[in-house]
């Protein structure tokens, strides 16, 4: 499933034809230790993101509990491993986020992605972009960063080297800077060019998009598991 500082992160069973509540933890290598996390909304579905800290044995894992739905998954959970200290932050829209998602690589911004309308007769569901922050969990919406969703995941990933990262989904990817406390977050949309022959796929970066800040420090919840 994944590494985090020093540990791997386990759940109780394997992937489940019919999702119910699973059982989330890390186990160290080398030991019979396991830290449980907690009840996940399935073994399918259970981990958004994990990351290292630099220069740190320690970590964050963001991942879906069951209390906050089985099927319409309207919070996530930040843990942080050093302590087991854990933030809750609540979707900014009322139909919860979809799977997929990424931390930063120094941990301090979280991508994901919450659902900004279920679809109709003439149109499929759709889902938006926003960074939050992992030590205030407050959520900012990036602007016009819009993907159609179905099947297939949204995505997120870092960038090797950058305090970036890259979202995307079916049709659409974007670059992400996440800012800081006076510099809102980013972000440029790429357009893949697949080039027939070479079988390579060529990014043009266009205009920035701003963001918004849709929620401050009530949104979010501080417990320790």
């Amino acid at each position: 499933m994944g590494a985090v500082g020093d540990r791997l992160l386990v759940q109780s069973s394997d992937y489940q034809d019919s999702p119910q509540p699973d059982t989330l933890g890390l186990w160290r290598p080398g030991t019979h230790q396991v830290w449980v996390l907690g009840r996940a909304a399935s073994a399918n579905y259970a981990v958004i993101g994990a990351v290292t800290l630099p220069g740190s044995a320690a970590g964050l894992v963001a991942w879906i509990p069951a209390s906050c739905g089985l099927f319409r998954w309207t919070c996530i959970k930040i843990t942080n491993i050093a302590d087991m200290s854990s933030l809750t932050v609540r979707s900014p829209t009322r139909h919860g986020f979809a799977l997929g998602g990424a931390f930063t690589p120094n941990g301090r911004a979280l991508a994901a992605f919450p659902v900004t309308g279920t679809g109709g007769r003439h149109s499929g569901p759709a889902a938006g972009l926003t960074v939050i922050n992992t030590r205030t969990g407050a959520v900012r919406v990036v602007a016009r960063a819009r993907y159609p969703i179905g099947a297939a995941t949204l995505w997120a990933a870092p960038v090797p080297g950058k305090d970036q990262f890259l979202a995307g989904g079916p049709s659409k990817a974007y670059a992400v800077d996440p800012g800081h406390a006076n510099h809102p977050p980013a972000a440029r949309q790429a357009q893949p060019r697949p080039q027939l022959l070479h079988r390579r796929i060529h990014t043009t970066p266009v205009k920035r998009i701003s963001v918004r800040t849709v929620s401050n420090h009530r949104s979010a919840q501080h417990t320790h598991c």
